[in-house]
């Protein structure tokens, strides 16, 4: 049942539009932190947990199996320690813990996020991806402030199952639906669904949010990796996306984008793909942000070797010489071995995954705007001046820490391109 339950709530989030699931996803949990001993309880939430956690993240097999293996195992801890942590609260402070739920649940979901193994993409906070009306004071909570409203509509709504079940078993039903906690609670739990309506509502209405306009064309030629992995097929690559940049470049776009990898190089050592993606642009008469690889020279031990990066690059013309971007949230055991370099032992184990290193610049890309008749030149001169819009490019899986994506923004990005 607990595999079941936790299974289930992988239907709220994306693609499924059944976000309005979440608001009873946690019912389970605090059914159990009622009941059973707390060895049950560390058990129930692991296998819980793992339900869960195999629903929303089962397609990573694709990317790295060491990857999908470790996560599946490790991260129902959370779910197992915490439901622990319910149950023995519960046990010492009886129905006070219902008030702490929300903020316990919320501050795990923070802690996932910390170290390298930080792990946010399943947050339940994402359900509500397709109710944009209903969560837009994240502009005053963040994410987490979404967390903390699911949270407080499954507290409610337990109260409100178990204030009933008491009833039904003590007064007639027409003296239920006059019972003073019974109308409490639901006069709650309609506020809480109404208030961030009307707030959500009013904001994207008012037009604030709008300001200057740009025209971007997405450009994706589904490449499996290992075609555009083999050298042999490498050109074959590039000449799909030549052609559908500049199709696009019909549209008279401000940004051409490419995907994640989608030009699987390192640009800064080949010069023949070099040259090509400034043709491209050239051609396009549009810049073009591509995903790629990037590497660094390096000495080490008298040796020179190399650190490979996970890139982003924007084209701006032809003779541009790119703006760079390395990822710096990796995945750990997929994109690189966490502590390699401090544990040197950890460079000899290889279990499929790539050997990157994280990035360390929070790179801010400047964009003329075509209508404004922007030059490169005059962006690389000025890249703050009138006519320029700034923006940056995460990559994959770095763009679910919100903690994260939001220096992007203090550091003067209008928008964010995610590339995956």
């Amino acid at each position: 049942m607990a595999i079941f339950t936790g299974a289930l709530v992988a239907f709220a989030f994306p693609p499924f539009r059944l976000g309005f699931l979440a608001y009873v996803s946690l019912l389970p949990l605090l059914y159990w932190s009622h009941t059973g001993s707390l060895k049950t309880a560390f058990k129930t939430g692991y296998w819980w947990g793992f339900g869960f956690h195999t629903g929303v993240l089962f397609w990573i097999v694709n990317s790295t199996l060491l990857g999908a293996a470790a996560a599946l195992l490790f991260l129902p801890l959370f779910i197992a320690v915490s439901l622990l942590l319910f149950r023995w609260l519960y046990m010492k402070y009886g129905a006070l813990f219902l008030v702490l739920f929300p903020f316990l649940w919320t501050a795990i979901e923070y802690l996932r996020t910390l170290s390298v193994f930080g792990f946010p993409w399943q947050s339940i906070a994402h359900t509500q991806t397709y109710f944009p009306s209903l969560i837009q004071y994240v502009d005053v909570t963040g994410v987490y402030g979404v967390t903390f409203w699911i949270c407080m509509l499954n507290v409610l709504l337990f109260m409100l199952i178990e204030r009933l079940r008491k009833l039904y078993r003590e007064v007639p039903f027409g003296s239920i639906l006059r019972d003073s906690k019974v109308l409490k609670f639901a006069l709650i739990i309609v506020l809480l669904l109404i208030a961030p309506l009307i707030y959500g509502r009013q904001v994207m209405n008012s037009g604030a949010w709008l300001g200057e306009t740009l025209k971007v064309s997405l450009v994706q030629g589904n490449v499996d990796m290992d075609e555009k992995s083999d050298a042999e097929l490498r050109d074959p690559s590039f000449e799909l996306y030549e052609a559908l940049s500049l199709r696009a470049a019909e549209d008279q776009p401000d940004l051409i984008v490419w995907p994640e990898t989608a030009a699987i190089t390192h640009l800064n050592f080949a010069p023949k793909y070099d040259a090509w993606m400034r043709n491209i642009v050239a051609a396009a008469k549009a810049p073009v942000l591509t995903g790629c690889f990037d590497a660094e020279s390096i000495v080490k031990e008298n040796l020179q070797t190399y650190k490979y990066f996970n890139a982003a690059v924007l084209y701006r013309d032809e003779e541009s010489q790119g703006t760079w971007y390395a990822k710096m949230r990796l995945v750990p055991f997929g994109e690189w071995f966490p502590y390699e370099d401090r544990f040197p032992v950890f460079e000899s184990l290889d279990f499929g995954q790539a050997n990157f290193t994280p990035g360390n610049k929070y790179t801010i890309f400047s964009l003329g705007l075509k209508k404004k008749q922007v030059t490169d030149a005059e962006i690389l001169t000025n890249p703050l001046q009138k006519n320029t819009v700034r923006f940056s490019a995460a990559i994959c899986f770095e763009s679910v820490f919100s903690d994260f994506i939001q220096k992007f923004s203090k550091k003067g990005a209008q928008f964010l391109v995610v590339i995956t």
